[in-house]
């Protein structure tokens, strides 16, 4: 089991502005959200926070936060599309990417409770060391999933 970083010097974002993206805006709730984040919405309060495959009523897959804010703030996330800046080049293309047991990951393998969050595409552009096509990370959250 891997868990997946955020690319230090890349901004997260859509890969491809296409009308398959699905982007959302969102309130975060206590704590803020990170970019690059998988969140939930609390039944309660209905603002986004880090979801966790690990804990009861937080497994639940919205989307990837696009921007970093503090609580109270309203961010966009990503709940279908292809994303940039989550670093998938060590998995395999066509592998399932999940949510993590810690609050806010992704993981290259199952967690406590199994939430597919997406899988490693190839896209057009070459990766240098390999001359293999790159790979990204195409996100779909499904919103009527009750976990």
């Amino acid at each position: 089991m891997a868990t997946l970083t955020v690319l230090p010097l890349q901004q997260i974002g859509p890969l491809y502005k296409h009308e398959g993206n699905r982007i959302t805006s969102f309130l975060a709730g206590v704590g803020g959200i990170v970019a690059g984040q998988p969140f939930y919405v609390d039944p309660t309060t209905g603002t986004a926070l880090p979801t966790t495959s690990a804990t009861a009523g937080k497994y639940q897959f919205r989307g990837i936060a696009l921007e970093t804010v503090g609580a109270g703030q309203g961010f966009d996330g990503i709940g279908e599309g292809y994303v940039g800046g989550i670093d998938v080049s060590g998995l395999a293309y066509d592998a399932l990417v999940y949510l993590g047991d810690t609050a806010g990951t992704l993981n290259s393998a199952v967690g406590t409770n199994t939430v597919c969050v997406g899988r490693v595409c190839p896209i057009s552009d070459r990766d240098p060391a390999t001359g293999l096509p790159s790979k990204i990370l195409y996100v779909k959250s499904n919103q009527n999933s009750n976990w």
